[in-house]
């Protein structure tokens, strides 16, 4: 814990400096000064079409916070100060950020030479690993439309509010049925055999109504509910 404890020793001596910074000695319209130095350096982050994930809004509420916390002086504040005062309050942001994921155990902190080296722990093998193994779990030989189902598809109006054939809807629920039990052979779930909650899946799942989004490309809202089927 030796080098988290450095980095955060360091977080907390960064934030005492800001208390020592020069721009805190003027007078009560340092705030102002503050506030368009801010926007200058985000205008001219747009200018130059530099992206960043620093939040400026919180830069801006932390220059605020800061003109509040530290007493008022006398005079004006320079360019220079104010700059000053505005990075550190950018920095502020991300020691925050550092601060916080090494508290929590989610970065870990290496000391090289004199410099903090920071990484997360979270080891992305894993889940790349796992990512291969369900692909390659997954079941490929699925059986595809049938013939019955092409048929009735390709020769149905769009517009059709017709409920399909019983032959249909036999070809749709064993083509169902067939994929839903592949998927559960290739991934096996314990003692689960309960048949007739495949049928009622494969109802759902292979209703041709759900095939015609296959042609069109966008949802038949205008499609009939059909009865599910109960368990006996």
């Amino acid at each position: 814990m030796k080098p988290e404890r450095d980095l955060l020793d360091t977080i907390v001596s960064a934030r005492d400096q800001v208390r020592s910074l020069r721009g805190w000695n003027s007078g009560p319209e340092r705030i102002y000064e503050l506030l368009r130095t801010a926007t200058k350096l985000r205008a001219m982050e747009i200018s130059a079409g530099m992206t960043t994930d620093l939040s400026w809004e919180s830069v801006l509420a932390q220059i605020v916070v800061w003109h509040h916390d530290h007493p008022v002086g006398t005079g004006t504040c320079s360019e220079r100060d104010a700059a000053e005062i505005v990075l550190a309050a950018a920095a502020a942001q991300r020691l925050d950020l550092v601060e916080t994921g090494v508290r929590s155990g989610t970065y870990q902190v290496r000391m090289t030479r004199e410099n903090f080296r920071i990484r997360h722990r979270w080891n992305a093998s894993v889940e790349v690993a796992d990512m291969f193994l369900e692909r390659d779990a997954r079941p490929t030989r699925l059986p595809e439309l049938s013939e019955t189902e092409r048929r009735w598809i390709s020769t149905r109006p769009v517009d059709s509010r017709t409920s399909p054939p019983p032959e249909v809807l036999r070809a749709a629920v064993q083509r169902a049925s067939t994929t839903i039990e592949a998927h559960r052979q290739s991934v096996p779930e314990g003692q689960v055999t309960a048949s007739d909650m495949i049928s009622v899946l494969a109802v759902i799942r292979g209703s041709p109504p759900c095939a015609s989004r296959q042609r069109t490309g966008s949802p038949d809202w205008r499609r009939r509910s059909y009865p599910r089927q109960t368990p006996s």
